[in-house]
């Protein structure tokens, strides 16, 4: 049950990534590239960590 609930936390770190990429050009100019970047940054060591604590359940 805890892998499941991983996973599903990946899915949805994943998720938000893909939201974020997809943002349309007026979202884009309203905000400036480096929060974008960080915030992309922040999702990606999130799901990182998501990831070490599957490998240690295995």
């Amino acid at each position: 049950m805890t892998k499941f609930i991983i996973l599903f936390n990946i899915f949805i770190k994943l998720f938000n990534l893909a939201k974020v990429s997809m943002r349309t050009d007026e979202t884009v100019e309203t905000q400036t590239a480096d929060k974008i970047v960080k915030e992309i940054e922040e999702k990606k060591e999130n799901f990182e960590d998501l990831l070490q604590d599957l490998n240690r359940e295995t």
